[in-house]
């Protein structure tokens, strides 16, 4: 990790000496993405598309060029199938009421994990309670990836879709999502929740064979209150509106679905500086840092007494990358008192559930997120807690 990056991002000039581990949550901002939504707000404060004067039509052209980035971004075919939402929640629920309610019918089935975030299976379970399909769950392989064999095995004639996440809010691992393509045959939808991956590595839908894709700015060193709805062609012609309101003249494709009302354009200028930021550090070099970190991490906490790793990197066969997570438990301690003595030592890492809808054995654990801004003396701070924690526990 460079120092120069890090550099980069005020939020740590203003809490020094914070080590900062809840990536997963949410990302600081470089200053290019704050300086780019100070300038929307100075500059450019502007409804797009609804007037007939200079400013307007400005205003418009500037969010159909982060249309553009985010379909090149993502090797999107064309911008027609990207609309820009709230977030990855609001981006899922879109295509439940949109899609899923009117193009499934009673008895089609969609595979799903109930390990998964609860924005990514809630929708689903949603539906499930006024139509009647029928959700069905597929099991992780210890790594805490999508067991591919296992999706398989329950495929029938009436699989529409298949909901993957791509890296595991609480595992870290990620999913083979072309193979998983390659397994279910052209006609089942394949919906991917892209959250945790969008900004790590690149997600190129059109390589992964994903029909719909969600994602969230904040978690890519973006702004909160932004994210984006990717379909591919086939789904586009059976999107219906979910809210009614005014909709720009100029929104075409899924924008002019799903886009209504006011859009959120300064949120919109800061994810389009924050592909710019990403792109220029290199997605490459993004991916092999946070890659050694977590294995670094990893081989420290196998070595620290009563430390249970939950499925990850610590579980792969092959354990030669990572994502910049990592969860575990401690023997003799709860979640809520590690996450205490956490925060008083000046670490932010998250404890809990991690939001999903069915916690894995065990319930809670600690997660620790890292990214491209977080040094190994972070992961040195964090370790020297967790040894001062062990040192203190209770022994049986």
């Amino acid at each position: 990790m460079s120092e120069d990056l890090r550099a980069e991002f005020p939020f740590f000039g203003h809490h020094p000496g914070l080590v900062y581990l809840d990536s997963a949550a949410t990302t600081p901002m470089p200053r290019p993405v704050i300086e780019a939504v100070h300038r929307h707000l100075t500059t450019a404060t502007i409804n797009p598309g609804r007037g007939s004067y200079r400013l307007a039509g400005n205003a418009a052209t500037a969010i159909e060029e982060v249309r553009g980035q985010v379909a090149a971004f993502l090797n999107a075919p064309d911008c027609e199938g990207i609309a820009f939402t709230s977030g990855t929640t609001a981006a899922l629920n879109a295509l439940t009421r949109g899609w899923a309610a009117h193009a499934l019918r009673p008895g089609d089935e969609i595979l799903l994990s109930p390990a998964d975030h609860a924005a990514t299976t809630g929708p689903w379970h949603a539906l499930a309670a006024t139509l009647p399909v029928r959700l069905v769950s597929y099991k992780l392989t210890p790594s805490g990836d999508p067991d591919v064999a296992d999706i398989a095995a329950r495929v029938t004639s009436r699989t529409r879709a298949a909901v993957i996440t791509h890296v595991h809010n609480v595992y870290g691992e990620r999913a083979s999502v072309a193979e998983i393509r390659r397994l279910l045959g052209p006609d089942v939808i394949i919906v991917l929740d892209a959250a945790q991956s969008i900004g790590h590595f690149a997600v190129d839908v059109r390589a992964l064979g994903a029909d719909a894709v969600a994602f969230s700015a904040h978690k890519m060193f973006g702004p909160p209150g932004t994210g984006v709805l990717y379909l591919a062609p086939r789904l586009r012609q059976a999107m219906t509106v979910t809210a009614e309101g005014g909709v720009s003249a100029n929104a075409t494709g899924l924008a002019r679905v799903l886009e209504r009302g006011t859009p959120n354009t300064a949120g919109i200028a800061g994810l389009g500086a924050a592909i710019g930021f990403l792109t220029g550090y290199g997605l490459d070099r993004v991916h092999a840092e946070l890659s050694a970190l977590t294995r670094g991490l990893v081989e420290r906490l196998r070595a620290l007494p009563g430390t249970e790793l939950l499925p990850g990197v610590a579980y792969s066969t092959a354990c030669t990358t990572g994502y910049g997570i990592v969860s575990f438990r401690l023997a003799g301690i709860s979640f809520a008192d590690a996450g205490f003595i956490f925060d008083d030592a000046g670490i932010c890492v998250r404890t809990g559930t991690h939001c999903a809808r069915q916690p894995g054995p065990g319930g809670d654990s600690i997660r620790i997120s890292a990214h491209a801004y977080t040094t190994p003396g972070d992961l040195d701070r964090a370790c020297q807690a967790l040894a001062w924690i062990s040192g203190r526990r209770p022994r049986n």
